[in-house]
């Protein structure tokens, strides 16, 4: 698979690894990362209409309605023209339909969907060893990358964090949840011929050479 533009789904459940790898090909492989997080964060410090509109949903802590997510994205994406990867978006089926009948409104498609596929000892292992910084919000894993110094950021010397939701119990909880809501997704793009299943059980460089396989043929 290749092309000169070209859009790519990553799905994966809490602490599979998802981030990791968009970064490893949006960085390697000129991918625009699309992450709804950041793009709803960067709307709200703007203080955009869209950014306020989400704003009411997530003070409240509810979920943001699936066509106001959609406006954020659009609104993202509207004057970008090259290769996109969807990093944890679309979450519902309602959200994939939307986004295909866009692509298809401007001449585009999706072209893969990958899916990291972690075992739930490994997620909670890794999510129980997990590690943020309070300062720049950089990622630490205490068993496969632990800080230079423990307990603070090796780039702003910031405090590091263990947040209070990654414990066994909290996590096999979120786990239970995200595989109900995510398995009609994936049958969506099961049936559609584009769901590829990586092991992310594996190292984040085995996972990015099996992502690199799939959408390159390297």
């Amino acid at each position: 698979m290749s092309g000169s533009n070209m859009n790519i789904i990553l799905l994966g459940a809490p602490g599979a690894g998802k981030g990791t790898l968009a970064k490893e090909l949006s960085g390697k492989r000129n991918f625009l990362h699309v992450s709804t997080g950041d793009i709803f964060r960067a709307e709200i410090a703007e203080k955009t209409p869209l950014g306020l509109k989400a704003n009411e949903f997530i003070r409240k802590g509810l979920l943001v309605p699936d066509d106001l997510v959609l406006d954020l994205v659009k609104n993202r994406l509207a004057g970008e023209k090259g290769n996109k990867l969807f990093d944890g978006f679309p979450r519902t089926v309602e959200q994939a339909e939307a986004l295909d009948s866009w692509f298809a409104s401007r001449g585009e498609k999706i072209d893969a969907v990958l899916s990291l596929d972690v075992s739930e000892q490994a997620v909670v292992g890794r999510l129980c060893a997990r590690r943020i910084c309070s300062g720049c919000g950089k990622i630490y894993n205490l068993k496969t990358c632990p800080p230079k110094k423990e307990g603070f950021c090796d780039f702003c010397s910031k405090p590091l964090l263990h947040r209070k939701d990654d414990t066994p119990e909290v996590i096999v909880s979120r786990l239970q949840v995200y595989r109900f809501q995510n398995e009609p997704l994936l049958s969506y793009y099961r049936k559609a011929g584009l769901l590829t299943v990586i092991d992310g059980s594996n190292s984040p460089e085995k996972a990015f050479s099996e992502a690199e396989e799939v959408l390159f043929g390297k």
